[in-house]
């Protein structure tokens, strides 16, 4: 339940900031992006200076949205602003250089936390953190408690945010809520033919070449199924975990990826009750039951070997598993 009251004060706060950093968590998706450009553009509407700062390199799968061009790479300058607005993600370590902001907890800055992960440290002065398919919905509903009038370009960036997370109205995610929040975003002008041909119809060449190397990779064993991509893997958009989620008589996913700086990220996906977030937290990573992360240090074949381990001696403890 969402208290009124603290959605006024947050409102009461964005209105008269100074100015307002908005972030996400690293290599963000559509959730992250979209719900982010929202929030930008509601900014804009109270003529409040904002910065939106995402220090990952590559975005031009998010260049069809409006306002994709408030993503900026540079360092916002401390001194004009005294406000961060956090979206979608779990705690400040997600956030890519957030130790080199310059963000003191000296109360000269306060941060805003509005998130849907259940692991989410609620580090903000504020925290609006809801059992929710995805930031976009969350965003819909806190915009639409505002009384705010939702202009066709933030419905759009809503609803690739709301499609994006709940992988097209497919995940366990999804509740009537969603679906109603969906309908609010149509009726407010959502573009869903942009949002559908960019998000889903634009694969490229490299695109398939990704795809098919990590089939290549692919191990299938008993309940589970991974995939190792090396450092030198071609950057895709594709969400390549969906397509080993796809495979039938599996319970988990999991594709490791190698990264430059000796670190492998692993995406997890459950197609059961078995929690993955549950899992990750054993290696510090976290997420939603059904999808989660974790980042440890090591190669491919060390993390790989230590986190499947783990994962096959746990599958037969209930306490992982989830009603």
């Amino acid at each position: 339940m969402i208290s009124p009251q603290l959605l006024d004060d947050i409102v009461h706060h964005l209105k008269n900031s100074s100015g307002v950093v908005v972030l996400t968590h690293q290599d963000p998706d559509f959730d992250a992006i979209g719900s982010s450009l929202a929030w930008c553009l509601q900014l804009q509407k109270f003529n409040v200076p904002f910065h939106f700062f995402v220090a990952d390199k590559t975005y031009s799968q998010f260049q069809f949205l409006p306002g994709s061009e408030f993503i900026r790479p540079d360092f916002p300058r401390s001194d004009n602003f005294d406000t961060v607005l956090i979206l979608d993600s779990s705690n400040l370590d997600r956030i890519r250089k957030w130790d080199e902001l310059g963000i003191t907890d000296d109360g000269t800055v306060t941060i805003i936390n509005i998130d849907h992960h259940q692991d989410n440290r609620k580090f903000g002065n504020f925290n609006i953190v809801e059992n929710i398919s995805s930031v976009g919905e969350l965003t819909c509903l806190l915009f639409s408690m505002a009384g705010w009038e939702m202009t066709s370009d933030q419905a759009t960036c809503l609803y690739s945010a709301i499609l994006y997370d709940t992988g097209s109205f497919l995940n366990s995610n999804v509740t009537p809520s969603t679906y109603r929040a969906s309908a609010t975003l149509l009726e407010n002008g959502a573009n869903t033919a942009l949002v559908t041909q960019n998000m889903y119809e634009n694969i490229t060449e490299t695109d398939y070449q990704a795809l098919k190397l990590m089939l290549d990779e692919l191990v299938v064993e008993h309940r589970i199924a991974y995939s190792l991509l090396p450092a030198e893997f071609p950057t895709t958009s594709l969400k390549l975990i969906q397509y080993i989620r796809q495979l039938s008589g599996i319970d988990v996913a999991l594709l490791f990826r190698a990264q430059d700086n000796g670190l492998v990220r692993i995406s997890l996906r459950s197609k059961t009750q078995f929690s993955v977030s549950k899992f990750s937290a054993l290696f510090n990573g976290g997420g939603h039951h059904r999808a989660s992360g974790i980042v440890l240090p090591g190669t491919l074949e060390t993390v790989s070997q230590q986190v499947l381990e783990r994962l096959r001696k746990v599958m037969s403890d209930p306490q992982f598993y989830v009603s």
